[in-house]
C-alpha cells in the first residue's frame, strides 16, 4: 500500500529529474551534458596539461631542427639532432596517450587524428636519421679517436664521408620544407583542440604550456646528460 511519504518522495524525485533535464538544456556545460561528462571522465581529465607539454616539446624540437646547420661541426649538429629527436619522442608518446585515452571514452571520437600522430612519427624518424648520418661522418672522417684507430687497423683511409654528408643535406632540406608546410596544420590543430576546452581546462593548458616552454628552452644540446630530463616535462 502506497503511503503519503512514498508518494511525496516519488514526486520530489520526478521534480528533481525534470529540473536537471531543464538545466542541461539551458546550460549543458554546467549541468552534466554528455559532452561535459566525457570531458570530466578520468581518461580525459589530464588532457589539457599533457597536450600543452606535447605542444611545447614539439615547438622546441622544430626550433632546434631549423637552426641545426648553423653548426658546421658534425658533432654539434649530431647533438642538436639528438635533443630534437628526444623531444619528438616525448611528443609522439604524449600524442599516442591522448589519442588512446580520448578514444577509450564510449561514444567519443579521439581528440587527436591519426594523421597528426603519423606526422610526428615521421619527424622523429627523419631527425634520428640525420643524427645517425652526422655520427657516421665523424666515424669515417676519423674525428672520433677510437673509430680512427679501428679504421687504421682495418687499413681504411679517412675522408670518405662525402656520401653521408650529401645525404644529410638532402634529408635536412626536405625536413625543413616539411616543417614549413606543417606550420599551418599544427596551429589549426592546436586552435581546434583549445576550442574543445572549458574555461578552467584552457587555463590549465596555458599554465602548463608556459612552464613546459620554459623547461624545454632550458635544455641545451651541449650535454647528452640533459636529454634524460625530457622525462620531467
Amino acid at each position: 500500500m502506497d503511503t503519503g511519504n512514498g508518494k511525496q518522495h516519488k514526486d520530489d524525485y520526478m521534480m528533481d529529474k525534470a529540473k536537471r533535464s531543464f538545466l542541461r538544456m539551458v546550460s549543458p556545460d554546467e549541468y552534466g551534458s554528455p559532452s561535459s561528462k566525457h570531458r570530466g571522465s578520468p581518461a580525459l581529465v589530464n588532457v589539457p596539461p599533457e597536450l600543452a607539454r606535447r605542444d611545447a616539446a614539439y615547438l622546441r624540437a622544430v626550433e632546434l631542427i631549423k637552426t641545426a646547420f648553423s653548426a658546421r661541426d658534425e658533432e654539434k649538429r649530431r647533438m642538436i639532432y639528438l635533443l630534437a629527436e628526444a623531444l619528438l619522442e616525448f611528443a609522439v608518446n604524449r600524442t599516442e596517450q591522448i589519442y588512446q585515452a580520448s578514444g577509450s571514452v564510449k561514444g567519443k571520437a579521439p581528440l587527436e587524428g591519426l594523421n597528426f600522430l603519423k606526422y610526428l612519427r615521421l619527424l622523429r624518424q627523419m631527425t634520428g636519421t640525420l643524427g645517425d648520418l652526422a655520427e657516421f661522418q665523424l666515424f669515417v672522417d676519423g674525428k672520433d679517436e677510437q673509430i680512427s684507430q679501428i679504421l687504421s687497423l682495418l687499413e681504411i683511409s679517412h675522408g670518405n664521408g662525402g656520401s653521408f654528408s650529401s645525404s644529410e643535406v638532402a634529408i635536412y632540406h626536405f625536413l625543413k620544407q616539411l616543417l614549413a608546410k606543417s606550420v599551418g596544420p599544427f596551429e589549426i590543430n592546436r586552435a581546434r583542440m583549445r576550442k574543445t576546452f572549458s574555461k578552467s581546462d584552457l587555463e590549465r593548458y596555458d599554465r602548463a604550456f608556459e612552464a613546459a616552454k620554459e623547461f624545454c628552452s632550458s635544455i641545451t644540446p651541449s650535454d647528452p646528460e640533459t636529454f634524460k630530463f625530457t622525462e620531467h616535462l
